[in-house]
């Protein structure tokens, strides 16, 4: 882990600042967040079942929606 407040990345302890390469911090950045990413579980990896849609029709869907108390307009 980075700590850009380090006298490597131009803190104050020891004296003298050191000039801070923004590039070198950039890209141990990249890479830190290139190794979390291959560790983590996405759920792109995750399969999920397919269901069919039941089959219903128009007195169907507004007996539904009067039972959830939802309209169309929703």
């Amino acid at each position: 882990m980075t700590i850009f407040g380090s006298a490597d990345f131009g803190g104050t302890s020891g004296g003298r600042m050191k000039k801070r390469d923004l590039f070198a911090e950039l890209i141990l950045g990249v890479d830190e967040m290139v190794a979390q990413r291959e560790s983590e579980n996405t759920r792109r990896n995750n399969t999920v079942e397919d269901t069919s849609i039941p089959d219903m029709g128009t007195p169907e869907i507004v007996t539904l929606q009067a039972k959830l108390h939802t309209s169309s307009n929703d």
